[in-house]
């Protein structure tokens, strides 16, 4: 089988933050985030193994830097980076 180029599986995914997804600091919630991220590995596998049969087996850490607040756009970008 072919290798595929890193531009194959690349994906983009923008989210707007909305009232439901921050807690009473007006700041979004960690498991949110988390979620929008799982989503978008999904995708991102998905277009690379050519398959509907993925899931996320782990993720090794995630620091988060700094808040996001209601209304604020997050852009997401992911793509595989290795495989075996």
């Amino acid at each position: 089988m072919k290798g595929k180029k890193v531009s194959q599986s690349k994906t983009i995914m923008t989210q707007t933050v909305f009232p439901n997804d921050v807690n009473n600091n007006g700041t979004l919630y960690g498991g949110q985030l988390l979620n929008w991220i799982d989503m978008l590995a999904g995708i991102v596998a998905k277009r690379h193994a050519r398959s509907h049969s993925v899931v996320t087996a782990s993720i090794d850490s995630l620091s988060f830097l700094h808040p996001i607040y209601q209304r604020d756009i997050v852009n997401l970008e992911a793509w595989v980076a290795i495989s075996y």
